[in-house]
């Protein structure tokens, strides 16, 4: 599910409403509730305090290893709404974050998204252990299934994927900073089955002919074909409520673990301890310090929209480093 921007967001939750299609619902979504997507711009706006700013100035690359945190950064990003993510990155350098930005439903109409995009965005880039992807949605209808209520995969033309590819990769020179950018695209409401193969070989295959170097993700939230795998760096296949998640899931995943480095899941709705987060963390994504199975990314969150960071965000991401080192 995408965000809606303010005008539609009452219309796009009546719509998800009357579907049955309230988010999250397997695919990525803030909530219809929190909705706080603007472009009005905030006068010289900074998302960060000079103390995070400080610390991702001096942060120095390292080699990740093992699962890395996926986050979808719904949240707008008014004066210090992303400092939770600098912050956690600050404090684990060797560990990846991969962080999805979605301004307007993609890039938006612009050239360059708003001042506090374009202020939110550079601080990201100032720290090598973050990996920005871009969002952009495959599916424009939503009327499929023997209800008449499911998302229709690679329903959206890939001229409008391609455009909105280009316009990621423009924004440095449109925005005249050469830190507005992404690493890479996030491919919400992608396909599980082997009949859009094509159509997501088209898009992959645009996406790194344009963008350096890019991270690929396809957001499946469920098992797919082999044949994705090839095309993707990460593709998301599990995405629902803790209450529906059990570790015994994952062979069925991520092919019997031959493709666990580039496997994700989003568990949302945990209600567990601290001490039980971590156990249940190291129980999924444990093994990839060692190059074995598991999951290669993941987010565990007590909540279950995306546009708020979790309660629980900081010692989720303590107990993926720990998992990782151990």
């Amino acid at each position: 599910m995408r965000t809606s921007p303010p005008a539609a967001a009452a219309a796009a939750v009546a719509l998800a409403a009357a579907r049955g299609r309230v988010p999250p619902s397997g695919r990525f979504s803030s909530s219809p509730t929190a909705v706080a997507v603007t472009t009005t711009a905030t006068p010289a706006a900074a998302i960060a305090s000079t103390t995070v700013i400080a610390a991702a100035a001096t942060t120095t690359a390292t080699t990740a290893t093992g699962a890395a945190v996926l986050l979808p950064l719904y949240m707008y990003p008014s004066a210090g709404a992303w400092d939770p993510l600098i912050t956690a990155a600050v404090a684990h350098p060797d560990l990846t974050f991969l962080a999805v930005v979605n301004p307007y439903n993609g890039p938006g109409a612009g050239s360059c998204p708003n001042s506090d995009y374009v202020n939110a965005t550079s601080y990201l880039s100032a720290l090598p252990n973050i990996k920005t992807l871009g969002y952009v949605h495959t599916a424009n209808a939503y009327n499929c299934g023997d209800s008449g209520a499911d998302i229709c995969t690679c329903s959206a033309p890939v001229e409008d994927i391609t455009a909105n590819i280009t316009t990621y990769q423009a924004w440095p020179k449109a925005c005249g900073n050469v830190n507005v950018k992404v690493d890479g695209i996030f491919f919400d409401e992608a396909p599980a089955n082997g009949t859009c193969l094509a159509y997501m070989q088209s898009a992959a295959a645009f996406a790194r002919s344009t963008l350096s170097s890019p991270t690929l993700l396809f957001n499946a939230g469920a098992a797919v074909n082999s044949s994705y795998w090839g095309l993707a760096d990460y593709i998301n296949v599990f995405e629902n409520s803790a209450g529906a998640f059990t570790p015994s899931l994952i062979p069925s995943l991520d092919g019997d673990g031959d493709y666990a480095a580039q496997a994700s899941a989003i568990i949302y709705g945990y209600a567990g301890s601290d001490t039980a987060l971590v156990s249940d963390v190291a129980s999924i994504v444990g093994s990839q310090a060692s190059g074995g199975g598991a999951l290669g990314a993941l987010l565990i969150s007590d909540i279950s929209f995306y546009s708020a960071f979790p309660a629980n965000w900081a010692k989720f991401v303590d107990a993926v480093a720990q998992a990782n080192s151990a």
